[in-house]
């Protein structure tokens, strides 16, 4: 605006407070609408909505705080107190229902209900007492936001690092509020002006809305790939490796053990005489013994060793660094584990074994030719019986060093 008692040809601008506050105003409005409308794309992130609803209030506070001019006895400030931490407290419950986490209505309605009481309790202009409440407040959902989102970086949503950035920077601001109203240096009546510190938070909350409502849309798309790219990767019903995903991490362990000329073992598992435990005892009971066989063969493999159900009762399990030895080892212990299980269905109890077959690699063999060595082996131990486990190119003898490693002519 240009100050009359200035030289014409001197122009300076001042800001106006209340423009700034309602550009805030539209600003974290249309924040709310840009949230809303990703939601409308994609109804199942129910967290969208949960931050629309926190812009919306956050708009509507500011505007209550502008129609009081800062009259802290005003019903006005009092409300718009109110929806401030309403905001702040949906803002957090949003990122606890993106991490799948249900709302929490008491610790939701009671910091909002606390800023209530202490805003209609509030008199002779004295801001310290409602404003300290409210700062304490907003400031406490904003760090619980951040911490709800603090892990989400380390599984490749990458989003969430800007997210949090603005989210700690709104923090940081309402902090000086905090500090500055226990102090009583904000303004006992009138908006709050450029005198003090705090009144950055007239600009900051213009680039918070956006920022945050564009990281978190992105954010949410993040989850959202994430997701299909799990459900690809994992056998809804063993909570395995999918076929595609054994394959692909077989093949990346195969290749980084050849360059460090370091051996590798792949065992294949088959479920003896699965189909009859299908006719038998139905699907659901089919369904039982290849859930148990995936928690067993969990339990008993290290933390390097990565398993996957190829198909049906078929299932194989890739190891680092592992020697034809340690491998046969490993693969009794999970055959014996899973021979001890005494599965019950419908009254009637549910014996079943699994049988294995071994292939090692060096440099120059390709996952095919492991596979079908390993696939040789476990044919061959179903031949000899089934519940046992036999090694590629087995000579006869009886010694667990008598595999032949696969290698490609």
């Amino acid at each position: 605006m240009l100050d009359a008692a200035d030289p014409p040809n001197e122009p300076h601008m001042t800001f106006d407070l209340a423009t700034l506050m309602a550009v805030g105003v539209l600003t974290t409005a249309v924040a709310g609408v840009l949230t809303l409308t990703a939601w409308a794309s994609d109804r199942g992130a129910r967290a969208l909505l949960w931050w629309a609803a926190a812009y919306f209030a956050v708009a509507l506070g500011i505007a209550l705080l502008l129609a009081a001019k800062g009259d802290v006895d005003s019903a006005w400030t009092g409300a718009g107190f109110t929806l401030l931490s309403l905001g702040a407290a949906s803002m957090w419950t949003g990122a606890r229902r993106l991490s799948d986490q249900p709302p929490l209505a008491a610790a939701l309605a009671a910091g909002p209900l606390l800023t209530f009481v202490a805003a209609m309790a509030q008199t002779g202009g004295y801001f310290a007492i409602s404003g300290v409440i409210q700062f304490a407040v907003s400031d406490t959902y904003f760090i619980l936001t951040i911490m709800t989102l603090w892990s989400y970086p380390r599984t490749g949503l990458r989003s969430a690092i800007p997210l949090m950035a603005f989210i700690g920077l709104h923090a940081a601001v309402f902090l000086i509020g905090l500090v500055e109203a226990l102090f009583d240096l904000l303004p006992q009546r009138g908006l709050i002006g450029f005198g003090v510190l705090f009144s950055v938070v007239h600009f900051e909350q213009l680039v918070f809305a956006m920022g945050s409502s564009i990281f978190l849309v992105a954010l949410v798309r993040e989850r959202s790939e994430l997701r299909h790219k799990t459900a690809a990767a994992i056998d809804t019903l063993t909570g395995l490796a999918t076929r595609r995903a054994f394959m692909d991490k077989a093949q990346r362990d195969l290749v980084a053990c050849a360059d460090r000329a370091v051996p590798l073992a792949l065992i294949m598992f088959d479920l003896d005489h699965f189909k009859s435990v299908n006719d038998g005892y139905g699907h659901a009971a089919g369904d039982q013994v290849l859930q148990t066989f995936a928690r067993v063969a969990r339990g008993s493999l290290r933390a390097s060793d990565f398993i996957g159900r190829l198909g049906g009762e078929e299932f194989a399990v890739v190891m680092p660094g592992t020697s034809p030895r340690a491998a046969r080892h490993i693969a009794n212990r999970i055959r014996r584990a899973f021979a001890e299980i005494r599965l019950e269905r419908d009254g009637r109890g549910i014996r079943a074994t699994v049988s294995g077959g071994i292939a090692s690699a060096e440099a120059g063999v390709t996952l095919e030719k492991l596979l079908s060595a390993a696939d040789a082996a476990l044919y061959r131990a179903k031949e000899k019986g089934r519940n046992r486990i036999e090694l590629a190119d087995h000579r006869g003898d009886g010694h667990d060093d008598t595999s032949v490693v696969v290698r490609v002519a």
